[in-house]
């Protein structure tokens, strides 16, 4: 079988690193496994939405303002595009608690997820560039952000709203459960949880000719 290039989509990268314990499995696990199920993410977002606003509020109040029922409505209705599938692996972690200099060391369950752009056939390699380039800017709102072309700015808010569903699903879905998890069980509390992120992510894929 012969093989092709296709070019670079833009991407969003982010990682969850939780500690490798047990409590933390069951609540990790159905929370990724729920995330492909529109009625499960509608009825989350329906019943928490006070809290998940509370969660934004303060770093990202453009999203907060926007879970009113059309935007939870069109989220649910396409998770399906949104979140695609997630990785897992286990590295040895070693931190220093503040002001101490004796390492601690700890396993570390690391959850990689890769959001896929979903770039049109029509999209010319203009377009696609431009995509790229909004998502390196430091600009939070497409308001802020001046296109290379006027004529972007439709596809670009394309990209805005996808960058919200992202954000919403991690944040508001995955991160929440887990939130949820720390409530019922107190032992599972940790002082910090990690989302790490790379907006500036591109996927080649390597495809089947014809």
């Amino acid at each position: 079988m012969r093989y092709t290039f296709r070019r670079g989509v833009p991407a969003i990268h982010a990682e969850i690193y939780l500690p490798k314990k047990s409590g933390f499995q069951g609540p990790l696990y159905s929370a990724l496994t729920d995330g492909r199920k529109p009625e499960v993410v509608h009825a989350h977002f329906r019943q928490h939405r006070a809290r998940i606003a509370e969660i934004l509020r303060k770093e990202w109040p453009r999203l907060a303002g926007r879970l009113d029922d059309g935007f939870i409505d069109a989220l649910a209705a396409g998770i399906q595009g949104v979140f695609i599938g997630y990785s897992m692996y286990e590295v040895d972690g070693v931190y220093f608690p503040a002001g101490e200099t004796t390492p601690v060391e700890e396993r570390t369950q690391v959850v990689r997820l890769m959001f896929e752009f979903p770039v049109r056939d029509d999209d010319s390699a203009d377009v696609v560039a431009e995509v790229k380039r909004y998502l390196r800017s430091e600009k939070n709102s497409l308001a802020d952000y001046t296109p290379t072309r006027d004529e972007f700015r439709p596809r670009l808010l394309d990209v805005e709203r996808w960058v919200e569903q992202v954000g919403a699903f991690l944040f508001g879905f995955v991160l929440h459960r887990i939130e949820l998890a720390i409530d019922d069980d107190a032992s599972l509390r940790q002082k910090e949880i990690w989302l790490a992120s790379v907006w500036n992510a591109v996927i080649n894929k390597f495809v089947p000719e014809g």
